[in-house]
């Protein structure tokens, strides 16, 4: 992947797992994906949206039942609540799906199918509020480097397969 150019005075953020970033303008979301997911959100008129960065496809799974970004559920909802706060509408939005790889480790791993799951979480939830999902590059083994311009909407991916597990 070649790494687009920037605007002048733009700023590059790196999501780590578990976090959500929204923002306007120039600005450039990042992050690595093996089996966790992310989700875009873009609206094209503002130039605003954001990106997740979840582990998990639900919070129930957690002992403290936790509202962040970790989790599909909570981080989706977490993003919804940044559109509201613009005075925006979810449905104006557009939504890509990227990630939930399989990552090669043993076949009896509990985690070995968690990517299917994450993604399955995220589908169900952007059917859950009606919102379409515009593009989606998921599944597989391997890795993903995901670089979103928020300017744009554009997002740059490059993946990376692996032997199978």
């Amino acid at each position: 992947m070649v790494k687009p150019g920037l605007p002048q005075g733009s700023v590059e953020i790196f999501l780590q797992p578990g976090e959500m970033y929204f923002a306007k303008g120039n600005v450039r979301i990042s992050t690595l994906l093996g089996s966790c997911v992310s989700v875009s959100c873009w609206h094209n008129k503002y130039k605003v949206g954001g990106l997740s960065h979840f582990l998990l496809p639900d919070a129930s799974i957690a002992a403290d039942n936790s509202q962040d970004s970790r989790y599909a559920n909570t981080g989706f909802e977490l993003m919804l609540s940044e559109i509201r706060k613009q005075g925006l509408h979810s449905k104006d939005f557009e939504f890509k799906l990227f990630g939930g790889g399989t990552m090669p480790k043993p076949a009896a791993s509990a985690h070995h199918q968690i990517g299917g799951k994450n993604v399955a979480a995220a589908k169900q939830l952007l059917e859950q509020y009606q919102l379409e999902l515009k593009a989606e590059h998921t599944g597989g083994v391997g890795y993903r480097k995901l670089m979103f311009d928020v300017w744009s909407g554009q997002v740059w991916l490059k993946y990376v397969a692996l032997d199978s597990p």
